[in-house]
This record gives C-alpha cells, sequence and structure tokens, in this order.
C-alpha cells in the first residue's frame, strides 16, 4: 500500500464481489446486487482506510477457504459503524457492532460479515505482520466486539473516526506513526474490554457463551445435539442457555441450523463435483432431510447448494443429469 495512491471515490448501483475484492480483500456476497454504495478510499502509509455507506437492503460478505487459497496478500481489518450495524463472524464466534463498537477481522482464516440496511461503516486495513506485532492474540480477538462507548475503546474509537475526518491533511511522513498508534490503541482496547460482556437483555459470562458455541461448533455433525446437550455439556440450565441466545435474537437451534447450514456452504464452495455430493456434506453436517435441507439452504442463502459450487465443475457436469 503506498501512500502516493490518490484517494478516490467508488459509486456502485449494486455491489459487485470483483469491484468489492478490489477494495478490501476477495470475497462473494449474497443478497447485494440491489444495494446502493459510495465508498471513499484512501491510502495512508501501511494503511488504508475506506468509508462505505449502503442503502436498499440487507447483504452479507463472504470470505471462504477458496478465497484464501487465491489470495497471495492478507489484511487485519478493523470496522467501526457510525450509521448502522454490523454482524461479524469468524473462529466460531458471532458479535453485533454497533454504531461507535469496534471490530476485527483477519483475512487469513474465513469470516462473515452481516451488514444492514443503511449502513455507513469506517473501515481501516493493516499488515497481519503489523498487527501481529503490537497486538498479542490476535486470533482470539477476531470476531469479537470492543465496546466503543467508555474506557480505551471510546479512546481508540474516536482516535479511529478521526483518522478518517482529517486523511487528506495527513502528512505522508507522519502517517506511519498514525499507524502504529491506532494498532496500540486497538491493542489497549482489546485489554480493557469488559470481561463480562453485557448483551442487551440478559448480562451473561463471555466465556459461558463462547463455551457453548464452542461446543456447538464441536458438535454440528451430531444429528442428536439439542440445547439440553449443549447446556449439559457446558454445565448451565437450558434455560440460561436460551437467555443467552435470545439476546442475540437468536435460538439456540436456530444457531446450530445457521452454522449447519454455513459449514455446508464452505464444504461445497471447495468440493469438485461428484454424483451425491451435496447429499454427502448434507448428512456430514446432521442433515437427514436433503429436501428441507435444500429449502433451508435456498432460504438463508437465496441459492441453492448447486448454485454456490465452483463454476467449472458446474461446467463439466454440464449436460449430465445427477441426484444432489
Amino acid at each position: 500500500m503506498s501512500s502516493k495512491d490518490p484517494s478516490r471515490v467508488l459509486r456502485l448501483h449494486g455491489l459487485m464481489p470483483n469491484v468489492m475484492s478490489s477494495v478490501f480483500v476477495e470475497i462473494d456476497m449474497i443478497n447485494a446486487s440491489g444495494v446502493v454504495g459510495r465508498y471513499s478510499i484512501s491510502e495512508l502509509e501501511g494503511m488504508r482506510v475506506v468509508r462505505g455507506t449502503t442503502q436498499g437492503g440487507r447483504y452479507q460478505v463472504l470470505r471462504s477457504a477458496q478465497h484464501i487459497r487465491r489470495t497471495s496478500s492478507h489484511a487485519v481489518f478493523v470496522c467501526l459503524p457510525l450509521v448502522g450495524e454490523l454482524i461479524i463472524q469468524q473462529h466460531g464466534r458471532r458479535s453485533g457492532i454497533s454504531s461507535g463498537d469496534i471490530g476485527l477481522l483477519d483475512s487469513r482464516d474465513e469470516y462473515t460479515i452481516d451488514i444492514s440496511d443503511g449502513s455507513d461503516v469506517l473501515w481501516l486495513s493493516f499488515s497481519p505482520t503489523q498487527v501481529e506485532a503490537r497486538l498479542r492474540g490476535l486470533s482470539d480477538n477476531v470476531g469479537r466486539r470492543i465496546d466503543g462507548s467508555s474506557g480505551v475503546g471510546l479512546v481508540a474509537s474516536k482516535f479511529l473516526r478521526s483518522i478518517e475526518a482529517e486523511v487528506e491533511n495527513l502528512a505522508n511522513s507522519r502517517s506511519a506513526q498514525i499507524n502504529l498508534a491506532a494498532i496500540d490503541l486497538i491493542s489497549a482496547a482489546t485489554l480493557d474490554r469488559d470481561t463480562s460482556h453485557s448483551f442487551p437483555r440478559v448480562k451473561a459470562s463471555r466465556k459461558t457463551w463462547e463455551r457453548a458455541c464452542d461446543y456447538i461448533e464441536r458438535h454440528l455433525d451430531d444429528e442428536n445435539l439439542s440445547p439440553a446437550k449443549v447446556a449439559a455439556a457446558i454445565g448451565i440450565s437450558t434455560r440460561y442457555l436460551s437467555e443467552l441466545f435470545a439476546s442475540e435474537g437468536q435460538s439456540p437451534m436456530g444457531w446450530v441450523m445457521r452454522r449447519r447450514l454455513e459449514q455446508c456452504r464452505m464444504a461445497l464452495r471447495r468440493q469438485p463435483w461428484m454424483p451425491g455430493i451435496v447429499t454427502s456434506i448434507a448428512f456430514q453436517y446432521g442433515f437427514n432431510n436433503i429436501p428441507s435441507f435444500n429449502r433451508a439452504f435456498r432460504e438463508a442463502f437465496g441459492r441453492s447448494p448447486r448454485d454456490v459450487m465452483p463454476r467449472d465443475t458446474q461446467q463439466a457436469s454440464a449436460g449430465r443429469q445427477y441426484p444432489n
């Protein structure tokens, strides 16, 4: 990333994956073809600053293992919603990031981002090597919410917003120092984060939430997975487990369904075509009714399981009719 690159603005009537991949990293997008977006892109030494505003509906950004294999350069993304909300998922963690809060994502691992309608989001990207040199435990902090309403989180949030506001006036000779200061503030904010993690309707232990999600992630292939089984495994009541998920607008089994579908989608995207592969992957992740799986998949992602498979394998099978 060169400080000599000029700032530029993209105005898009329909967010196209190839265009957005050139701004960030290689990604796919769901329900974004009708979204109108404006992206202001600026370069500082070691840092890209992007402010994106969108209208026209909620959409999803996907970073898969297939993208990672094809990408030679990577970035750590810091997201800061100014208007609207993001839901980020990485390493089995799911966090809602609201106005002023901060979230971290690492392009070297798979992630998903749900972006609300009418959003205005500040994105800063840094070199992973540089971030890891100053923020220990990066992998433990991606996919998490950093509260930007008080303490170091508030200071970091205001500092990041000031970079975007003054980006045209920042001297190139000083931008490297600003880059390091931003990373150091984010690092301090991760250490200052409230370990009790406050949900909208119930204050719950962040460790308990993580244990529930981690247990589910490890047992997605168990067709008998249930709220009672999860609760018993991590030593809480089924009612308390339901309260934790309800605070995120989700039921335990709704979360299980979503994670199973996402795992199926990722597996299908990197799996060469062969007869029965969709059925095999569905069974692998606990689905035993293929018509129901197909309906749920289409409802979640707007495409059929076959539609998300690599295009070259689809073309190779053209003219042949195989069962799922």
